[in-house]
């Protein structure tokens, strides 16, 4: 046999071997791709069959005189020396786990070469398959490492991390090892890309336990039938809203304001050219999101959900028909009044106070149309200039509705603002403490007023 094609048949085989413990990896991580792991084992067997297969004696001289060679070249002391000298180096550089993996490779090796080299080098039939079945070993035992180590770090049980959108790998590895969640960096980076999940990590709060294994990390950073639960209080504005989102899912706000201008599904609503966004209709509630939703997604989902819980009403819709009202004109006064107070009682009162005004053509005069237009954002509390802003949305200067809604209401709300109660009221103040004192006239209402500002005091 020539010495030659026996070393690149040898290289071949750990080239093999290595092609094997890449599928491994992504066999374990991908059931998908067991018919890839199978294939280079068979390729290696293959080879290993071919290699033993000629005559004895022509491989036992064609390697004896390669061997002697080797002997004369001082190979074999010079690949000694280099083992020596890398163990010294990784040593130093601070790789306790590497290095002592290595130095139990280094002394097996040594030991090998003194004791079974030449007689290994005679008998190649016998070696090459040994050789790769120990190189097979020392892979096997990497992949197991790599993938099945528990790393338990002091302290807490549990460790929160967020994981913001637009992060990369290196950015996620850095923060994961910078919190001591993970015990290297290299290794969990090199699974992540090896198993094909970079782009597969999902951009979320996560809570991991104490001792998990780099597998079952990655596992549930790729976790998409993972849910979350999300909660929009009633009286959210859609960039309030948009901080929720970024904050508690991980996702953009910008794009989610983007996704609100959605003319699809504006136009779903009949709204088509009436409203510019989706203020009013992205329903308040407490959603089990999917993980791996994403901004256009939530829009959707939240839109659906009004469709559902206020356009699929049958009560809400009646009392509308009943009282000449649409679906813009019933949300935009929903929203008014889910934000004047979050008593339910006092809903029904103060849209009745509010058709009232509408039917005798009294500007609503409400203080959190104001608040919505006031371009710094809303006040706790209003000067008299601002109630001179010049916008539709401000109802002290203007008559009627503003032309869409100020906040996303409750269901509530809604059905208060197209069934408000009968009574005579114009006009109310808060009491500070918590509810309102409605009055008939303008005299009663500046006496209100006074015994406001006098519990103030």
């Amino acid at each position: 046999m020539n010495p030659g094609l026996f070393i690149r048949t040898t290289l071949k085989i750990f080239k093999d071997l290595y092609l094997f413990a890449v599928s491994l990896i992504r066999g374990i991580t991908d059931s998908g791709t067991f018919r890839k792991l199978i294939l280079p084992l068979k390729s290696f067997l293959e080879k290993v069959k071919t290699l033993a297969a000629p005559v004895h004696k022509k491989i036992s001289v064609s390697i004896s005189g390669l061997y002697k060679k080797i002997e004369r070249s001082k190979v074999l002391s010079k690949v000694k020396s280099y083992l020596r000298t890398s163990y010294n180096f990784l040593k130093t550089k601070t790789f306790p786990v590497i290095t002592s993996f290595l130095k139990k490779v280094y002394i097996f090796l040594h030991a090998f070469f003194e004791k079974f080299g030449k007689f290994a080098l005679r008998k190649p039939y016998i070696f090459v398959p040994a050789l790769a079945f120990v190189y097979l070993i020392i892979f096997l035992s990497l992949i197991y490492y790599s993938l099945f180590s528990k790393y338990y770090w002091g302290g807490d049980l549990e460790k929160k991390y967020s994981l913001k959108q637009g992060k990369n790998l290196t950015e996620i590895t850095f923060d994961l090892k910078e919190q001591d969640i993970i015990r290297n960096g290299f290794i969990f980076k090199m699974i992540v890309k090896i198993s094909g999940n970079e782009e597969n990590i999902i951009s979320r709060n996560y809570v991991f336990k104490n001792g998990m294994s780099n597998l079952e990390l990655l596992s549930v950073l790729t976790d998409k039938t993972e849910s979350v639960k999300f909660r929009i209080p009633e009286g959210q504005t859609i960039k309030q809203i948009a901080k929720l989102v970024e904050s508690k899912l991980m996702l953009s706000s910008e794009k989610f304001i983007k996704a609100t201008q959605n003319d699809t599904l504006i136009e779903s609503l009949g709204l088509k050219g009436k409203v510019k966004n989706l203020e009013g209709f992205l329903f308040p509630d407490t959603y089990q999101l999917p993980a791996a939703i994403d901004e256009v997604m939530l829009v959707e989902t939240l839109v659906k959900e009004f469709k559902r819980k206020i356009s699929g009403s049958s009560e809400i819709m009646k009392k509308m028909k009943e009282n000449n009202m649409d679906l813009l004109s019933a949300v935009t006064l929903g929203s008014i009044i889910e934000a004047e107070t979050a008593l339910k009682p006092e809903m029904l009162i103060i849209s009745g106070v509010y058709h009232n005004r509408l039917q005798k053509n009294m500007k609503l005069e409400a203080d959190p149309t104001v608040n919505y237009a006031l371009p710094d954002g809303p006040k706790e509390r209003l000067l008299f200039k601002d109630l001179k802003i010049d916008s539709p949305y401000n109802t002290y200067k203007y008559t009627g509705l503003p032309p869409g809604p100020i906040n996303n209401p409750g269901y509530a709300a809604i059905l208060a603002a197209v069934n408000p109660e009968k009574n005579n009221y114009l006009y109310f103040v808060a009491t500070g403490e918590g509810g309102h004192k409605f009055s008939v006239t303008y005299a009663e209402h500046q006496k209100a007023i006074i015994e406001y500002r006098k519990k103030q005091k």
